[in-house]
């Protein structure tokens, strides 16, 4: 620790510009809508034997920000493509409640001009009121002096999202439906984007491994095992503390859902408490795990560091003049998100198993 803040002392320190301190996005007021926003009835989705969805069954009340959490192939995707009515492939029922205009973004979802300039792009359809600030919005999300004028043809995988990001974000709505939003975003774009959903009057349906930006926004969680589902009506510290006391992660437990006959039986031998040759695997197992995190955290440590060494560098007058060094930069830029990105859905699973693991582990205390 004490080698760290030397390290600290003596790095550089960056000042950030006055303009970018400032930036206070709002969301166009969102239109008026019925106070049920979106109803979901028995939704089902399959890929060939593989049931995704069953039996999906809630209502979304105006205003409420709706996170959607799960492990990988879990079907959360699948469920944005269906409530923003891109996937019409399912069974039961979704239904938009009276007035509801709805703003999807997606990773792999490409609403982008296919012509024109990233300012042009971003100004398309934004309203009046916002023009003045766009410039400064765009530097927000990483698009900063002469990138502005960039061709919109000419850019990459990761500016492209930004760039949808924002145009869906200057449009008026009253139901987001966002896919990962925060990917390829770096901490001011998050927080401009974290302050923005915050304040926003409409209704928010999301999916994000990000764990911070979900505490700060869900006031609902919806998980999504192996084709069952669970609803939590409160933020993500009430669903995890909900989840931590559940022997079993796919039985409801008495939370408040409809989900019915997908409950899988109780062991029968259960009610004896786990035996002591299983606790002690299951005390290895977590052990380890904590060793990943550990190592998982150094690296994300490293990531940021050298993050800001690219951004440091990016800077620089003799780089930034200098087209092949800000393209290998930017890059290995995009290249660091991804890992970061890699690295908190990993660490998201970690949490995850840690505390299934702690869960079973404590039912073994209570019962001995």
């Amino acid at each position: 620790m004490q080698s760290r803040i030397k390290q600290l002392e003596k790095m550089e320190r960056i000042e950030i510009p006055e303009s970018m301190k400032r930036i206070r996005f709002r969301f166009p007021d969102a239109p008026h809508s019925g106070r049920i926003v979106l109803s979901v009835e028995e939704l089902g989705k399959r890929y060939g034997e593989n049931g995704v969805l069953t039996g999906v069954t809630f209502l979304l009340e105006r205003g409420r920000k709706l996170v959607v959490v799960g492990r990988n192939g879990a079907g959360k995707s699948t469920l944005m493509r269906i409530i923003a009515g891109v996937d019409a492939d399912h069974t039961g029922v979704v239904r938009l409640g009276a007035g509801v205009r709805v703003g999807y973004f997606s990773q792999d979802i490409d609403t982008l001009p296919a012509s024109g300039s990233v300012l042009d792009a971003a100004a398309d359809g934004a309203e009046t009121s916002d023009s003045p600030r766009l410039r400064d919005l765009l530097g927000a999300f990483l698009f900063r002096g002469d990138d502005v004028y960039k061709p919109v043809a000419v850019l990459s995988g990761g500016e492209r999202s930004r760039l949808a990001l924002l145009r869906l974000l200057l449009r008026p709505t009253n139901l987001l439906v966002l896919d990962e939003p925060t990917n390829h975003l770096d901490m001011t774009s998050k927080n401009v984007l974290l302050d923005a959903l915050k304040a926003y009057s409409g209704t928010v349906v999301f999916v994000s491994h990000d764990r911070y930006f979900i505490e700060e926004i869900a006031d609902g969680v919806l998980e999504l095992e192996g084709g069952r589902w669970r609803l939590f009506p409160g933020d993500y510290a009430y669903y995890l503390w909900k989840t931590a006391g559940d022997a079993s992660p796919n039985e409801p437990s008495g939370v408040e859902s409809k989900n019915r006959g997908n409950a899988a039986p109780r062991r029968a031998g259960e009610n004896a408490g786990i035996e002591r040759a299983l606790e002690k695997r299951l005390r290895s197992r977590l052990r380890t795990l904590q060793r990943r995190e550990e190592a998982l955290l150094v690296r994300l440590d490293e990531i940021e560091t050298e993050r800001a060494d690219c951004e440091q560098d990016l800077a620089r007058k003799e780089n930034y003049t200098n087209g092949s060094t800000v393209r290998d930069l930017t890059r290995k830029l995009d290249r660091l998100d991804r890992e970061r990105e890699d690295l908190n859905r990993g660490w998201v699973g970690i949490e995850s198993e840690s505390a299934e693991i702690r869960a079973q582990l404590a039912v073994a205390r209570r019962r001995g």
